[in-house]
């Protein structure tokens, strides 16, 4: 990630005991989402891959729920490294975020019409992160650490549940 990317999705920084940084995943819409057709799409019900979170373990699989002509619904699959258990210093560093009220659990997406969510692929990623932005939902990296190895957490909030799975980033020359 270039370091203007970085300071974008900056969530917030925090001392606990150490630095703490928050950052709010990156949506990648997949490359074929111009070849759906939306006719279809607006009649009936559909679970639709639409593309992946990035900033984590492994890009995270988002799905839409279409009903009835409209996105009812944006989830992210939680990958399968998040089932590993957390150490106790993770464990406190998430239960600080959240406290801090940068993990919330998510409410309801409000819904879209198939024909604007689906519009472009640029719209589409434009709507899915507004509406995580709003609802606190979405996926979130907290890495806290110094030196050229973080140690990080990546967390994807869902309506009911917080899925987080632990991660080593390096983010300098580990040879120096």
């Amino acid at each position: 990630m270039r370091s203007t990317s970085k300071r974008k999705n900056l969530i917030a920084q925090f001392d606990y005991p150490m630095r703490v940084t928050v950052r709010r995943g990156e949506f990648e819409p997949v490359e074929s989402i111009d070849l759906l057709d939306v006719k279809k799409l607006s009649r009936g019900s559909h679970n639709v891959h639409i593309g992946s979170v990035t900033g984590g373990c492994c890009p995270s699989k988002t799905f839409a729920t279409v009903r009835n002509g409209s996105v009812v619904d944006v989830y992210v699959e939680a990958c399968k490294e998040q089932k590993k258990k957390l150490s106790k210093e993770a464990q406190a560093i998430v239960k600080e975020a959240r406290r801090r009220g940068h993990l919330k659990t998510r409410g309801r997406w409000t819904p879209v019409p198939v024909t604007e969510f689906f519009s472009s692929a640029a719209r589409m990623a434009r709507i899915v992160v507004s509406g995580w932005e709003t609802d606190g939902g979405g996926c979130l990296q907290i890495c806290w650490g110094s030196g050229p190895i973080l140690d990080c957490v990546y967390c994807c909030v869902d309506i009911s549940k917080l899925d987080c799975g632990f991660v080593q980033v390096i983010v300098g020359d580990v040879f120096q």
